[in-house]
């Protein structure tokens, strides 16, 4: 498809909702705009917190191919998102999974709502299955991301149906389902069958990978770096100069946080001088704090190191920070972010503030600045010594939780009990379910097991050959 899904959705910042006004009223804002061929006007006013749902920070919107909303997708992200006002970054992934089939939609010419045809292959959603079959077969997309897709679309279609004033009748469905019994283990050892209900758009079978896959599956496939690429990445931030992307990087990478969270740090953390006391740092974040989590997840804490608090305090007091900082809005008070660009804007605008001061303000991609600058400035430069080298900033937060395997180990010689390093880990990194947790433990013993097989194996090959 020639159009990029990013091109195909935008954000918007701060979403203020409005009511249709009865009658014209001063304040009130005329919309008009072309509808099947006819022209609509009418006018909205501000609801307010009283009359409706509280403004709701960054609100995905999906576009057709002429760049106009498409309404129905937007208005079913909208819904979603009054449900959960401050966990909208969910929707993101829906968003991008929504504009790839508008652009599928709009490049095959089907209708999204057009399912008269008694011949079900010939209605959008299982052509759009098809199609992600091929896509499949000729290795252009990962099974598991043709799984979310529909996914996706299907908790569009089934929105459109439960809700009437969408007008959404099909006359055939969108697709066929089926209830089956799957068996499941409970907390306490307990086994039982959930009753799960499934159609014949799902994508069976699992993705096979290899056996030599250096990724763990930690809300995306991370790849902890090696040392010697650790060595090669923090040298070439060095070298470039650039403060800011090296202290986020060393954020990340000693305390395992993900980058909204890096990016919202607050000024008013770093601004007295550590006490004599004590090796850790401990920050909370989350509701409350200023600092975002992912999720909006509440009471978890960063360890930072003294080092670490340390060169984030002499940062947070330089000439360079202080600039940066008379140059923003908020100036030098604490609340503002420790990081800001040259402009003395933020990276990433936390969503407290987006409800604060960020209506009708255009954003960004999210931290587009930091994936610029990896891209463009810092992946060329390690290429000069690692020429086969690539990373994303996520991968910081597996390098932290590897290492931090390894330190314990080293430290404690293995005499620790798997249990609390489970425990530990799952804390510093604010897993919600310990599997996650042990792909990191087991992370080393499984690669390792694997080299010690093949070696054996090829030793066994060998012996072979040379008796022949």
């Amino acid at each position: 498809m020639p159009e990029s899904k990013e091109k195909r959705r935008e954000i918007i910042p701060l979403l203020s909702p409005t009511c249709v006004s009865e009658s014209v009223s001063p304040g009130d804002v005329q919309v008009k705009y072309r509808h099947r061929g006819r022209e609509v006007s009418y006018h909205r006013r501000y609801a307010g917190r009283k009359n409706g749902p509280r403004e709701i920070p960054r609100v995905p919107i999906v576009l057709t191919v002429d760049g106009s909303p498409w309404v129905e997708a937007s208005l079913y992200l909208l819904d979603r998102a009054k449900g959960k006002p401050l966990t909208t970054g969910s929707l993101a992934p829906i968003a991008a999974d929504l504009a790839t089939y508008r652009a599928w939609l709009d490049e095959y010419g089907f209708e999204w709502d057009d399912f008269d045809s008694h011949d079900k292959y010939a209605t959008p959603t299982y052509q759009y299955r098809a199609f992600l079959g091929d896509e499949m077969d000729a290795g252009r997309l990962k099974r598991s991301l043709a799984r979310r897709r529909i996914s996706s679309l299907q908790g569009f279609y089934r929105h459109m149906m439960e809700h009437p004033r969408y007008g959404f009748e099909p006359v055939h469905r969108p697709w066929r389902e089926k209830k089956i019994g799957l068996p499941s283990t409970d907390g306490k050892g307990f086994e039982r069958i959930i009753e799960v209900t499934t159609t014949d758009l799902a994508v069976a079978g699992a993705e096979t990978g290899t056996a030599w896959d250096l990724t763990i599956n930690d809300g995306g496939q991370l790849r902890p770096l090696p040392m010697v690429e650790q060595v090669a990445l923090f040298n070439a931030l060095k070298s470039l100069g650039n403060t800011e992307y090296w202290l986020m990087h060393l954020v990340s990478v000693i305390t395992g946080a993900r980058i909204q969270t890096v990016l919202t740090l607050r000024l008013k953390y770093f601004l007295a001088p550590p006490t004599a006391q004590g090796k850790l740092f401990k920050l909370q974040c989350g509701p409350g704090t200023g600092i975002d989590t992912k999720f909006n997840k509440a009471k978890v804490w960063l360890s930072i190191p003294r080092a670490l608090y340390e060169a984030l305090h002499t940062y947070a007091k330089s000439e360079r920070a202080l600039r940066r900082q008379d140059k923003s809005v908020t100036g030098r008070d604490g609340d503002n972010y420790l990081f800001l660009t040259q402009h003395g804007n933020p990276f990433y605008e936390a969503k407290d503030d987006l409800l604060k001061i960020g209506r009708g303000k255009k954003t960004q991609k999210v931290a587009q600045g930091v994936w610029d600058f990896i891209n463009k400035q810092v992946i060329p430069e390690v290429r000069k010594t690692l020429p086969d080298f690539s990373y994303r900033f996520h991968d910081m937060r597996a390098t932290f939780g590897l290492n931090w395997c390894d330190a314990i180990e080293r430290i404690e010689g293995g005499k620790h009990s798997y249990q609390w390093a489970l425990n530990q880990l799952k804390q510093r990194m604010w897993h919600n379910d310990s599997k996650t947790t042990e792909h990191y433990l087991k992370y080393r013993q499984n690669h390792e097991l694997l080299e010690k097989a093949e070696e054996a194996y090829g030793l066994w090959l060998s012996g072979l050959i040379e008796s022949t």
